[in-house]
């Protein structure tokens, strides 16, 4: 964000929206370079894409996690891409996603045996969620201590003292000759820096503030269909962006033989743990760590028109803080959260069912305003 001037977005928002067939890898670029800029990302595709690559509106059909607003995982089941993946493209190659090293990225749109789906150089296997999916190396004997990482954004900081779901899905690649329980998720609000010794044991250094936030211990040497990591989580407010990987060294690190077959590019098995990655999410349980109503702090909030049909606008006078809009059914259920980004934010949502609903506005982690509306179709 604070590396292009204002009218250099504004020329980059531009060429993004231009046909890359005839205008070239300026857009793709141009594309890529907005992804780490708007949150969230903007679909920018031109109608010739649609036209040429009619995979773009099945992926758009066929996947659940990137349609559902209430995943707070930018990009969660890895269906926008900025071009169809070929000869074992990375997962930099994601809108609001990037990897260490390493991390390919593969989607039904290719015709290329490094990246289609299901057949792939490492292996078979159908997309968890639509149907595009990324890998993550977590162990390896040849190459001592390689590890891939993939560096994800969220669609808004998480509310301090919440409560969130958090879950993903992996399944051990054919080709994989080890399995490997160790999985971390490390939050920031902003991506820390690493470095990749050129000399044994080949260790990737990251420069953690802390330890990763969640640890996960579980069996994954499924090579058949897809195996879920599933926890809760209690926010502490700074969460913008996630990493995820295996931050433990060999030593360390609970690994198992288990035997492969040969990749189908060159016939050798690889002798680490790699696994097929999909399916990321992220959601709002509760707001257990909310000050309580007769703690508010006064904070002026309307909400335009009341009654509305599910469009309407936020006006708040706290938009110079990290504020998110929470909003909750009658049922105490809440349906959806947004960040707060001026004195006037449209909301829309033709999701919503009529009736009842209530809004909390939450500032520096404790609610500073509620109100309700009404929502009439």
């Amino acid at each position: 964000n604070n590396t292009f001037t204002i009218s250099q977005i504004e020329r980059l928002k531009e060429i993004a929206p231009m046909c890359p067939y005839n205008k070239g890898e300026a857009v793709y670029l141009a594309r890529k370079q907005l992804s780490y800029i708007d949150r969230p990302y903007f679909d920018y595709r031109n109608d010739c894409e649609n036209i040429s690559a009619p995979n773009q509106s099945k992926a758009r059909k066929a996947n659940t996690s990137d349609i559902d607003s209430l995943n707070l995982v930018a990009n969660g089941s890895f269906e926008d891409y900025i071009t169809c993946p070929y000869n074992g493209i990375t997962a930099s190659s994601l809108p609001q996603w990037a990897s260490s090293i390493g991390g390919r990225y593969f989607n039904e749109c290719s015709n290329d045996i490094h990246s289609s789906i299901p057949q792939n150089r490492f292996g078979f296997e159908n997309a968890a969620d639509g149907i595009g999916y990324t890998t993550i190396v977590t162990f390896d004997h040849v190459n001592n201590e390689q590890r891939w990482f993939l560096v994800g954004n969220l669609k808004s900081n998480l509310i301090a003292g919440s409560k969130y779901g958090v879950n993903f899905k992996m399944s051990l690649a054919d080709s994989l000759t080890v399995s490997c329980k160790n999985i971390a998720v490390f939050f920031c609000d902003t991506i820390p820096s690493y470095y990749f010794d050129p000399t044994p044991p080949y260790q990737l250094h990251w420069n953690l503030p802390h330890q990763p936030e969640l640890q996960f211990n579980q069996d994954l040497s499924n090579k058949v269909g897809w195996t879920m990591l599933d926890t809760n989580y209690i926010a502490n407010g700074y969460e913008k962006h996630l990493i995820i990987g295996n931050f433990l060294d060999n030593s360390n690190s609970d690994t198992t033989h288990v035997g492969g077959n040969p990749d189908v590019v060159n016939g050798l098995y690889w002798n680490q743990a790699g696994y097929y990655f999909d399916d990321v999410r992220i959601k709002l349980l509760d707001g257990v760590g909310l000050s309580p109503t007769d703690n508010l702090q006064e904070v002026m909030t309307n909400i335009i028109p009341n009654p509305n049909n599910g469009s309407f606008t936020i006006q708040t006078d706290a938009f110079d803080k990290q504020v998110t809009f929470v909003l909750s059914n009658a049922m105490g259920q809440v349906v959806d959260n947004i960040m707060v980004t001026s004195s006037s934010t449209i909301y829309k949502n033709n999701n919503l069912p009529s009736g009842i609903y209530f809004y909390t506005i939450i500032s520096g982690g404790a609610a500073t305003n509620r109100g309700k509306f009404l929502l009439q179709k």
